[in-house]
């Protein structure tokens, strides 16, 4: 009982953490989640095939949308209410993974603050409205479902881990990597029990899997044809390897030739490749060690014999399994598309919190016996995360909203305007004004040009631009005085440190 009000206590606390924070941002989006928001709209709209042109897996959206149908809720607070859903639903699943690596209801808690207090996961990616959410979100109930499974046999928990691994990958193809390689964990740990099959348990792990599998090699002999576009993002798991080959050709040996004859040069020239290759992979390492914040990762590193008994040795296995594939596939990312995003190996940062959580609790069962040591790593963690909570929860710092305060200022000056014309040059100033969408990730600055060159500028009575600090910006601003002659500069909002500004033009009277 004392369990589950404890689960439920840490729950409604990350309720109320992920929508506090969702409010301080006040209406901030990414290019990404306008993007989700445009499919919600057409899907609502019953424009399935053009919500799917403009994105090839549309889950999320599908869901913000069933939200925004169902609750009447705007389709940005229908996303935000299911951030906050997953977020909670990534913890939970978290606390239940601690339980099952041997953590007591201290470690719980102390998983749980370690979460709260990442600036990445919680204060920056938390509020975002991303497809990654719940990626997270099911990915963990479906490792936690494998766990007991591992364990116990039961068939019931095979079923879910592979259900819910599906579910997973609806949001991120990723997830089919695990789909296809975490199961085999199964053959290279030792036995749960001395009475199991291995191969009985890895059968139970893939039945479902099998079972669709068949029912799409069916679909395939039926239709008559076999179209890799058809498969939709489906096709990346076929043709992943010829795309990373494709990069390797087109961008990578270049840098290696870069590397090879102006950095190491003479005589480690052969060693081009191995530095090359080296540097990625020590990105994507350290990329995955602290992604969750420094905290997680020192306490992990800092376990003793003593620490380590406390693990559950059944449950760190197959999590270190888990955190491996995530480094691979983090590999697989960069080789393919030269960058990895944090979001890309958060699910280590959460094996990370799982077992740091074990081991510190551990060190504080033994503090009077600890080391100076221990103690100061302990001591320093606290801080740490405390300082990390508190830049969470506080009000964002000035500038945060810059775009945002443009777009308000444009709307108020219009009050009195006879003209209701504004000329918005970035997709989030026209979603900001409520605007309809015209495409994203596009060159804002040839954007403008166009109109400008053309006179479509002259029809407006404000122009909004952005133009942050660059080697360029100079010359754009020079540009903008000899071309923008009609109008005058009214304002501009700086962002942080004032290294990204947004200009109010307004037509001359």
């Amino acid at each position: 009982m004392m369990r589950n009000q404890l689960s439920m206590l840490l729950i409604g606390a990350a309720v109320l953490i992920a929508s506090w924070i969702i409010y301080s941002q006040h209406g901030w989006v990414t290019s990404d989640s306008i993007l989700y928001f445009e499919m919600a709209r057409l899907i609502t709209d019953g424009q399935w095939q053009a919500a799917t042109t403009m994105f090839k897996w549309p889950f999320y959206p599908s869901l913000i949308a069933l939200v925004h149908m169902a609750t009447g809720l705007s389709i940005q607070t229908s996303a935000q209410c299911l951030s906050i859903v997953f977020f909670t639903t990534s913890l939970w699943a978290l606390i239940k993974i601690v339980t099952q690596l041997g953590g007591n209801q201290r470690a719980q808690i102390l998983a749980a603050l370690m979460v709260f207090g990442s600036t990445y996961i919680v204060g920056d990616i938390m509020p975002m409205s991303t497809r990654d959410q719940g990626y997270w979100a099911f990915m963990l109930l479906a490792l936690l479902q494998l766990i007991v499974f591992y364990k116990h046999g039961a068939i019931k928990n095979a079923l879910a881990w592979q259900v819910l691994v599906l579910v997973a990958t609806l949001f991120r193809i990723e997830g089919a990597v695990y789909i296809l390689a975490l199961p085999l964990a199964l053959l290279v740990l030792p036995k749960p029990r001395d009475n199991v099959n291995t191969i009985h348990l890895l059968f139970r792990a893939y039945v479902f899997f099998m079972l669709l599998g068949i029912l799409g090699l069916l679909a395939v002999v039926m239709s008559n044809s076999i179209n890799l576009d058809a498969l939709g993002r489906l096709k990346e798991l076929l043709t992943g390897f010829s795309d990373i080959e494709q990069n390797i050709k087109q961008n990578l040996i270049n840098r290696v030739d870069i590397m090879r004859d102006q950095v190491i040069g003479e005589p480690f020239k052969e060693f081009a490749w191995f530095t090359f290759l080296l540097s990625l992979f020590s990105i994507s390492v350290i990329k995955c060690f602290f992604v969750a914040g420094l905290s997680p990762a020192i306490l992990a590193l800092s376990h003793t014999h003593q620490s380590r008994d406390l693990l559950d040795k059944d449950t760190f296995k197959l999590l270190s399994f888990f955190a491996l594939i995530t480094w691979v596939v983090a590999c697989l990312i960069i080789l393919k598309v030269n960058i990895l995003s944090g979001r890309y190996v958060v699910l280590f940062g959460f094996v990370l919190i799982a077992v740091a959580s074990v081991i510190a609790e551990a060190h504080l069962q033994r503090w009077k016996h600890a080391t100076f040591s221990i103690k100061a790593i302990l001591v320093g963690c606290a801080i740490m995360i405390l300082l990390g909570f508190i830049s969470n929860v506080l009000p964002k710092r000035d500038g945060y909203h810059y775009e945002i305060n443009a777009v308000e200022y444009v709307q108020q000056s219009l009050a009195d305007s006879k003209q209701q014309s504004v000329l918005y040059t970035s997709e989030k100033q026209r979603f900001y004004a409520q605007k309809p969408y015209e495409d994203r990730n596009y060159d804002e600055w040839q954007y403008l040009v166009e109109r400008i060159e053309d006179g479509r500028v002259n029809e407006y009575e404000f122009v909004v631009i952005n133009l942050n600090i660059k080697a360029d910006s100079a010359a754009k601003e020079t540009y903008l005085q000899t071309h923008l002659t009609q109008f005058k500069q009214d304002k501009v909002f700086y962002g942080y440190k004032k290294k990204k500004r947004t200009f109010v033009y307004r037509r001359i009277p």
